[in-house]
């Protein structure tokens, strides 16, 4: 009896420090903040007055720091619906992210996620939400960046509007 015991704890012991040396997606819960630069799309296309729109964001990939030490860039790609126009966006308006995370070792992870957009101004994007798949899954999102619609805003007194702008600035996970 004495002996079953013995083992049953033996085996208790080495199942909880096993399990607790299984990595979990705590392990991936940087902070990591990556640059993103690439083209923003509207459409149609904003005017001055706010109408229904279509905001895609296509970057290009850019070093990130980490605190891990494990991610050394990332690009992000999104969309967002809303009413949109050259002056801003009412708050609320929802959007869902992708991210390609390329790792040290060269391998490629992606994360999914959902935002809104925070700022009330076109020029100054702000996103915030949380990623809900993948690396850094649970953890909160944020992206800040400008968007160069100054220049292309002479169109948005015109029929035409804008249809695309460069932007550039930073997102974080963490």
């Amino acid at each position: 009896m004495f002996r079953h015991l013995m083992k049953l704890l033996a085996t208790v012991f080495m199942a909880t420090t096993m399990v607790t040396a299984v990595p979990t997606a705590s392990a991936q819960q940087g902070p990591v903040t990556c640059g993103v630069s690439g083209e923003a799309g509207f459409q149609p296309s904003v005017l001055l007055v706010p109408r229904q729109s279509r905001l895609t964001l296509d970057g290009d990939e850019a070093a990130c720091i980490d605190a891990d030490g494990e991610v050394a860039a990332a690009s992000f790609q999104g969309i967002a619906d809303g009413v949109l126009s050259c002056l801003g966006s009412p708050e609320g308006t929802s959007g869902r992210g992708q991210i390609s995370w390329t790792l040290d070792d060269g391998t490629v992870e992606t994360s999914t996620v959902d935002f809104v957009l925070a700022g009330t101004s076109l020029a100054h994007v702000e996103l915030t939400g949380f990623v809900i798949a993948g690396r850094y899954e649970g953890e909160r999102f944020t992206a800040q960046f400008n968007v160069e619609i100054i220049n292309p805003g002479v169109r948005c007194a015109t029929f035409l509007g804008v249809d695309s702008a460069g932007y550039e600035g930073t997102f974080s996970i963490g």
